[in-house]
């Protein structure tokens, strides 16, 4: 079941310039009450999405996770998978959107193809996941869930930073 899933934006019309961690960050001081994204019944506003988001980048990083990392997401298209992808470009990683309808053993090459540095998942899909590093289970671990909320220290400058970007690979014919 796919579940309605929506971002907003409170300046309306097209995004400012900048990187989406950026833009989300400052949504955040500006607004933090505006609802930021919708989805399974719920809504995250800018500051709970970018508290969230900084709470989880600092777990990552005290797994390992360092600018140019991969980070596997494999979560249902929701709020927190948001959360985990934008944990990621704050860290300087990119993310690895997995779907858990995969077969398993593509799901394992693809996080052993991109050196995955860590693993967000849900603790009902974690078995779909062979993974070869850390795994976080967004839900139950209560490790990140208590880490800061201040924004993750800087360890690049904009100059090194690409703007992420997820991309599939397609299937061979033969």
């Amino acid at each position: 079941m796919e579940s309605e899933f929506q971002a907003s934006s409170t300046a309306g019309g097209p995004a400012p310039p900048g990187f989406f961690h950026e833009l989300v960050e400052r949504n955040a001081r500006r607004d933090p009450d505006a609802p930021a994204v919708t989805g399974g019944g719920r809504t995250l506003s800018f500051g709970e999405l970018d508290g969230a988001a900084n709470r989880l980048a600092d777990h990552l990083a005290s797994i390992g996770v360092t600018p140019g990392s991969r980070v596997g997401v494999g979560l249902d298209r929701s709020p927190e998978s948001l959360v985990a992808q934008l944990a990621a470009f704050k860290l300087g990683a990119a993310a690895v959107l997995l779907d858990s309808s995969y077969p398993v053993q593509r799901l394992e090459f693809m996080l052993v193809d991109s050196a995955a540095a860590a693993l967000v998942t849900s603790t009902g899909l974690a078995g779909r996941f062979p993974a070869p590093c850390p795994v976080v289970l967004y839900d139950s671990d209560a490790s990140w869930a208590a880490a800061r909320t201040t924004q993750p220290a800087r360890t690049t400058q904009p100059a090194q930073t690409t703007q992420p970007a997820q991309t599939t690979q397609p299937a061979r014919t033969t």
